[in-house]
């Protein structure tokens, strides 16, 4: 809101992730800005790569085996999640309805809390962020099944894209830098480059990208303003699967 009020001459910025622009018209009723029209987007600065995972006990080593033991046990796999309308539970809604297989559904207040219950065995599936599953498959606490987008995670090679599986789905976190509608192009273009420039820095990227998941590929503001209508229309087929309710 403040940077949709603020004068457009470059000087207030917007860097927030994908939920308050793709996901929040889908989670509130009234809002009180709308982003594909109140904010001029700037760059792209990363997508966050997003892996599915097994408990170490669950008896499937691929996407194939947890959907096939899913069918044959039907509502016996619990995929935990962070809450309705978190990207773990979109992406239950969206097995469920392309494989025709039912989860029960285990929400906690926070990822780092549904992480914990499918380590515990307590929770069998979920989705999060690939860097954060690294260090625990290594160890054999959990198996990672697949990650998704077009290609592997780097630090996790042995699991298959979604690519490769022949799955088009493709709705990940992303951070972007937004000035507010009516920032002239010059000003705009100026912050894209400056942006981009840093963010390309492999220096730059193993302390403050890599940590966090992000995966960073250059572009261009009209490059990520096509990205944002894509991905306001997937949000809005997720969101429908998951029967999530606006408030």
């Amino acid at each position: 809101e403040a940077v949709i009020r603020a004068a457009p001459d470059g000087y207030t910025l917007s860097i927030t992730q994908g939920a308050p622009v793709s996901l929040n018209p889908y989670f509130y009723s009234k809002l009180p800005y709308e982003p594909l029209r109140d904010l001029a987007p700037i760059a792209n600065m990363g997508v966050i790569a997003a892996s599915i995972m097994v408990s170490a006990a669950v008896p499937v080593n691929s996407m194939r085996e947890l959907i096939e033991l899913a069918r044959a046990k039907p509502e016996s796999l619990v995929w935990s999640t962070w809450g309705p309308g978190s990207f773990s539970d979109l992406y239950r809604a969206w097995a469920e309805s392309t494989f025709n297989v039912k989860f029960l559904e285990l929400p906690f207040k926070a990822s780092s809390a549904a992480m914990q219950s499918v380590i515990a065995g307590e929770g069998h599936v979920m989705l999060n962020a690939s860097g954060a599953l690294t260090s625990l498959a290594k160890a054999g606490k959990i198996k990672v099944l697949a990650t998704i987008g077009p290609s592997r995670y780097r630090n996790l090679p042995e699991a298959p894209s979604f690519a490769e599986l022949g799955y088009d789905m493709d709705f990940r976190g992303w951070v972007g830098a937004f000035a507010p509608t009516g920032t002239s192009r010059d000003i705009i273009q100026r912050l894209n480059t400056e942006i981009n420039r840093v963010l390309a820095d492999a220096a730059f990227g193993e302390k403050f990208l890599v940590p966090g998941s992000v995966e960073f590929k250059a572009g261009t503001p009209e490059e990520f303003g096509r990205f944002l209508k894509v991905d306001r229309e997937l949000a809005g087929r997720l969101t429908k699967l998951a029967k999530v309710k606006p408030e």
